[in-house]
């Protein structure tokens, strides 16, 4: 509007077919993985046991999941409403599932269907 003509460059969560970018959707949490990542070396902290909290556990907390390095054990997820701990761990991907079957990822039950 201020220059008379589309400038899709200024427009962020464009579709691909009018100039979004592919990957767009995970392009937050893969950048933070990169960040995670980065800082481990700079301060020596190695990935290989250690322990994750994901705070945030929405829209880019929950596709961070799928970028975080397996050596790395995610022990509390957290969004809004709820914070989970489990010192055995937690599985985001389980998480995601019941909350896409069943509510909210928080009321998955103990056992198997969430760690």
């Amino acid at each position: 509007m201020m220059v008379g003509h589309t400038v899709p460059g200024v427009v962020t969560g464009k579709p691909i077919s009018i100039g979004g970018s592919l990957g767009r959707a995970e392009a937050t949490a893969r950048g933070l993985m990169y960040v995670v990542e980065e800082a481990c070396k700079l301060k020596k902290i190695p990935l290989r046991g250690a322990t994750v909290a994901i705070q945030g556990f929405g829209n880019a907390g929950a596709t961070a999941r799928g970028c975080w390095p397996r050596k790395a054990k995610i022990v509390a997820l957290s969004d809004t409403a709820r914070r989970r701990d489990k010192s055995r761990g937690i599985d985001p991907i389980k998480a995601i599932r019941y909350k896409e079957r069943s509510g909210p990822w928080w009321e998955c039950p103990s056992g198997a269907d969430f760690e």
